[in-house]
């Protein structure tokens, strides 16, 4: 899909990440700040939308507010509610501010042990959020 707005071409940088906690080696699986913020730079890279700080237009916060996890279950479905803002670096001008919520479900073909199929859920939830994410950027238009 080709980019509605050229200004968003290589022009983003990922500044504030919020929401995400520590995995906990007993309990279950978590997605953390740095992991988020991770997976944000690498899918704006590939979708050629990122840049460093110093030479980006605008700046991207996100903020986890939910990632709703099932206890147990053969399937295990993850709800992700994240919210994006960018902002225009100059301007202080909000260009995007937008709470995207998604599902996503990882069946038992997946893994037969739980505390697996949670971490995919997890995973996928967060990726499938991004994927969305990029997407209307991709239809934004700016100018």
């Amino acid at each position: 899909m080709p980019i509605h707005s050229p200004l968003l071409k290589n022009s983003i940088s990922v500044t504030s990440i919020q929401g995400g906690e520590s995995t906990s080696p007993i309990l279950e699986s978590q997605v953390n700040n740095k992991s988020l913020k991770e997976a944000l730079i690498e899918s704006l890279k590939n979708a050629k939308l990122y840049a460093t700080l110093s030479s980006s237009r605008y700046k991207l916060t996100a903020n986890l507010l939910e990632l709703k996890k099932p206890l147990v279950g053969f399937s295990m479905t993850d709800a992700c509610k994240v919210r994006y803002t960018i902002t225009n670096k100059k301007t202080y001008k909000i260009i995007f501010n937008k709470i995207i919520s998604n599902q996503y479900t990882a069946k038992f073909s997946a893994s037969v042990f739980g505390i697996k199929r949670l971490r995919l859920a997890n995973e996928g939830a967060i990726r499938k959020n991004i994927t969305i994410f990029i997407e209307n950027l991709y239809k934004l238009n700016i100018s």
